[in-house]
């Protein structure tokens, strides 16, 4: 096979046996699009850690676990902000989404609130 599409095989074969993921894997994997990644890449909240190969982002597994993470603190309603401040500590990891119940009377009807 010669051509554009091989070429395209032969740097994802690449990447797999340097232990990398493309971009389009990463995302599939941490269940996010490819514009989160790239947006996440330029505003510095997560980078690749291998860099890149060729044009494209190579992902670690343990990109990709830090990639769930934020995914599911982005879910939580955590700020970008506070997950970049949380991706800089030891911990990061051990970081959990705590949702309070608040119950809210409004004209006589009880709401229950999830923070």
């Amino acid at each position: 096979m010669t051509g554009p599409k091989a070429a395209r095989i032969r740097k994802i074969d690449t990447m797999h046996q340097a232990g990398a993921y493309t971009s389009l894997e990463a995302a599939g994997l941490a269940g996010c699009t490819l514009r989160q990644l790239q947006w996440w890449d330029e505003n510095e909240v997560l980078k690749p850690s291998l860099g890149t190969i060729g044009h494209d982002r190579a992902y670690s597994l343990r990109d990709i676990e830090k990639l769930r993470h934020i995914v599911d603190m982005r879910r939580g309603g955590v700020s970008l902000l506070q997950i970049r401040l949380a991706l800089k500590h030891r911990g990061w990891n051990k970081v959990r989404i705590v949702r309070r119940r608040i119950p809210v009377v409004m004209n006589g009807v009880l709401f229950i609130a999830v923070c």
